[in-house]
């Protein structure tokens, strides 16, 4: 067990148990994000007064995922800044809490502002 049952008791705390977070065949990327959607929503709802945009979801998941392809044979120190994702993240050999990580743009400017539009898009 990874997080304290404690925790899952707590009034604003919601625990995803990893099979209902991880994308197979059975469980693919769309019922993921309306899982999540509908528990923050039946749980948050009335606190938080918004409507989640699950299309929106999925379009920024796949493209975090589309994202990730591309540099995941770059070392761990590489990290995304509108992701928040490293390369090598995936099953990445072990480091160390001190392991630097330097933030870094994408160099391709046409590409940084290709990626600001779909966030912008995404955020609308």
């Amino acid at each position: 067990m990874l997080v304290n049952s404690k925790y899952k008791l707590y009034d604003r705390v919601i625990v995803f148990p990893f099979s209902e977070l991880n994308e197979t065949e059975s469980n693919p990327l769309s019922t993921i994000i309306n899982n999540i959607a509908n528990k923050i929503s039946h749980k948050f709802g009335s606190l938080l007064n918004i409507v989640l945009d699950v299309d929106s979801g999925i379009r920024r998941v796949t493209l975090m995922n589309e994202l990730y392809e591309t540099i995941k044979h770059k070392p761990f120190t590489y990290y995304d800044r509108v992701y928040h994702i490293h390369g090598s993240h995936r099953n990445r050999p072990a480091t160390t809490s001190n392991t630097p990580v330097t933030p870094v743009a994408p160099k391709n400017t046409i590409e940084r502002k290709k990626r600001t539009v779909q966030m912008q898009y995404l955020y609308a």
